[in-house]
């Protein structure tokens, strides 16, 4: 077992580890939009950020994250308080990046992140669950070092990934002989219920230039019952570099497009469910004709805990 490996298995037993003295948590319900002194604060469901402060069909993104004044409140009762930790557990029917499928069927992808004033480290992981190529074993780890700075609804975050493929199977849709590595940043405004966001990646190894990213719009809703209801819609695009590479279309161009919808739900202070469902579909039928599933429905449930 290789080093990133064991990362990936580090970042599941910490999950593990955290969810199940969740389960057990006192019944009585903690009101996620009031401080114990009763001003208001952000609920826990912002750390689910999809269609807002990220793509949630996107794989290769920055860390989960969220303006949670919940999870820095508590800090504040710990001798860490600046440091802040979270833990995430996803299952999905797919795994698809930038609009193209990189599984046959379900996965599981835990994570975990540590920040301090901003700056911050997240471990991420495919595992494949299904009877396909790479069964019972992680196909790749993503390592992402990011610093996130947040004012008056604005948020700027750049970060530098590396992207691991630890599978020596050609047949997965999963499988790379190279680490990819490369700096990002996402931006995004918001007002009200509604986010203005845009990601661009850039390749500097192994194909240096190639560059993809996109912008979308999402909307937050709050219902009763500690739910909410997010959506978004994103276009993606790539320069010519990338889309050479990747479909063999020597074009500058906007590829795809992706809705996204989602249910949050915050039982108990800090865990969040997130039942979600996408669609996506690529715009121009030479994109269409280049991959195996032109058009894309998939969902899961993600489960995620912050402390």
């Amino acid at each position: 077992m290789n080093i990133f490996q064991r990362l990936a298995l580090a970042a599941t037993v910490i999950a593990l580890i955290v969810f199940a003295p969740a389960a057990h948590a006192s019944s009585e319900r903690v009101d996620p939009s009031t401080r114990p002194d009763g001003s208001e604060m952000s609920v826990e469901i912002d750390q689910f950020d999809n269609g807002t402060l990220y793509s949630e069909e996107v794989h290769h993104r920055r860390p989960t994250r969220g303006i949670s004044e919940t999870r820095q409140s508590r800090r504040k009762k710990t001798p860490l308080k600046n440091i802040s930790t979270s833990v995430y557990s996803n299952f999905r029917s797919k795994y698809v990046t930038y609009g193209v499928a990189a599984s046959e069927s379900w996965v599981w992808q835990p994570s975990a992140s540590i920040e301090w004033y901003g700056l911050g480290f997240n471990v991420w992981g495919n595992f494949v669950l299904a009877d396909i190529p790479d069964q019972g074993r992680f196909n790749e780890i993503d390592l992402t070092l990011y610093y996130n700075f947040e004012i008056e609804g604005l948020t700027i975050h750049p970060y530098f990934t590396a992207w691991v493929y630890p599978t020596s199977n050609k047949l997965s849709l999963d499988f790379s002989s190279d680490t990819d590595l490369l700096p990002c940043i996402h931006i995004a405004y918001s007002i009200g219920p509604l986010s203005f966001f845009t990601d661009l990646q850039v390749y500097v190894h192994p194909n240096p230039g190639a560059l993809r990213g996109e912008v979308g719009v999402g909307l937050t809703h709050k219902l009763p019952f500690h739910l909410a209801i997010r959506t978004s819609a994103i276009m993606g695009y790539a320069n010519r570099t990338y889309n050479r590479s990747s479909f063999n279309i020597s074009d500058t161009t906007v590829n795809f497009f992706t809705y996204n919808l989602s249910f949050p739900w915050n039982p108990i202070e800090g865990f969040v469910v997130n039942p979600n469902i996408h669609v996506s579909t690529f715009f121009q039928q030479k994109f269409r004709d280049a991959v195996r599933y032109p058009v894309l429905v998939w969902g899961g449930v993600d489960f995620a805990y912050n402390f």
